[in-house]
């Protein structure tokens, strides 16, 4: 689970901390966080995305060249690859685009981490085209320690994370070779996609694999305005990220069974119109081609509906699943704007039956206010409060027990402005502005 996140000069978040750890000192199953349009919600969440991306730099390199040396054309070429740096980017590319713009100080993020109890913590500092620091602080032994301690005027990586001193010096080859361009973490990534786990697991230290495997299974999902979203899930099966459509192998039938059987539950508990969840299957060899469909009531007659049809915020919350399945599985997920086109209701249904359940962690931004008045336990809530000099804080409700009385109405306070977080406006003149416009 992620106890806190620092950022410095990473988009609108100039020196922002949103800790997610409760008074024990241990990171909260579930976070909701609110704050007015371009508060700086989206970012939050982006910084894991971020977070993420830095972890392939070295696995897109590869793929990026072995995609280039199949072209012969040169001007298709170069579009395609500038197609796959937009939505694959290296590093370079993710600092461009993600540094606080005309900021004069580095970009750093740093994310508290807990595994089964033990924490710690991953930076990554970067200035306008590279990683100038790196540090991996977590449980190297018994003790906690760095693994890693990086920069330019000092290496230090810990020798105990290495079981195999000819890998050591593999490695540390590698890092002297690549390092800046991308990060120690996403070349020990790389090593996990390119060679035999068991190769790598008897070669490196459980503690700092058990990092790498929780960062590269946590998911997260981004709005990005109007060029749609953007994330990555960490599934514990291949069919949950195809939940709609796809195709299995026959020994796969029994997943896609039980797969079905909870969606029929889940979709008919939350749409009184949905009267049955099934997958239409074509078999054909060792294969079967699926398409999700329901039984729907339109104008007094069950029909039969390919699930491609349903609305926007129907589709989306389908998408959402697999995540959510994820954080009650026990991994983390992070999803930006969650109820953004499904009902209030709904998402306060989904919330209110699941947040019990979580045995992961589960961070998610909203406008939904009527979780505000349910059993959701208030230190799960967080606002984004911006000061007169566009300075952003991130509180908890916690952070105000002194304005806040047991039996207050959460929401009211909130709508009323007492943990800032909405939106101040002047009064709208519209028909003032329609005169001045001259049309």
């Amino acid at each position: 689970m992620f106890s806190y996140v620092k950022l410095k000069n990473y988009k609108s978040l100039v020196n922002t901390v949103a800790d997610f750890r409760n008074k024990k000192k241990k990171p909260k199953k579930l976070v909701l966080v609110y704050g007015e349009n371009g508060s700086g919600k989206s970012n939050l969440v982006s910084s894991f995305y971020t977070l993420d991306e830095t972890l392939r730099t070295m696995e897109i390199k590869d793929k990026l060249a072995a995609i280039s040396n199949g072209f012969n054309e040169d001007d298709k070429k170069d579009v395609f690859l500038e197609l796959l740096k937009h939505r694959y980017r290296d590093l370079q590319t993710i600092i461009q685009k993600d540094k606080t713009i005309n900021s004069k100080g580095n970009m750093v993020l740093e994310f508290g981490i807990d595994i089964n109890g033990r924490n710690g913590h991953y930076l990554i500092e970067t200035d306008e085209s590279k990683v100038i620091k790196e540090e991996l602080y977590f449980t190297i032994e018994k003790n906690k320690g760095f693994h890693l301690k990086l920069s330019y005027d000092s290496f230090k990586i810990n020798d105990r994370i290495f079981i195999d001193q000819a890998y050591n010096n593999e490695l540390k080859d590698k890092f002297y070779k690549f390092w800046g361009k991308h990060t120690f973490l996403s070349i020990l990534c790389n090593e996990l996609e390119e060679k035999n786990e068991d190769y790598i697991e008897s070669r490196l230290s459980h503690n700092i694999l058990e990092v790498i495997y929780f960062l590269k299974s946590f998911s997260v999902n981004i709005k990005e305005g109007n060029r749609g979203e953007r994330g990555k899930y960490g599934i514990s099966h291949h069919i949950l990220s195809k939940l709609k459509t796809g195709n299995i192998a026959i020994e796969e039938e029994k997943q896609l069974d039980n797969i079905e059987n909870f969606l029929r539950e889940f979709l008919t508990s939350l749409y009184a119109d949905i009267k049955d969840v099934y997958y239409v299957k074509t078999s054909s060899e060792d294969k079967i081609k699926y398409q999700l469909y329901c039984k729907k009531m339109i104008g007094d007659e069950l029909k039969d509906i390919n699930f491609d049809l349903e609305s926007t915020g129907t589709l989306r919350l389908i998408d959402f699943i697999p995540a959510l399945l994820m954080s009650l599985m026990g991994n983390t997920t992070i999803i930006d704007e969650f109820d953004s086109g499904i009902h209030d209701l709904l998402v306060k249904n989904i919330l209110v039956g699941m947040h019990e359940a979580i045995k992961g962690q589960l961070i998610i931004t909203t406008h939904n206010t009527l979780l505000m008045e349910e059993s959701i336990s208030r230190d799960a809530l967080y606002f984004i409060v911006i000061n007169s000099d566009g300075h952003k804080e991130i509180l908890c409700l916690n952070d105000y027990e002194h304005r806040t009385h047991p039996n207050n109405n959460i929401r009211d306070l909130y709508l009323k402005g007492l943990y800032e977080g909405i939106p101040i406006m002047l009064d709208l003149d519209f028909e003032e502005w329609i005169d001045e416009l001259e049309l």
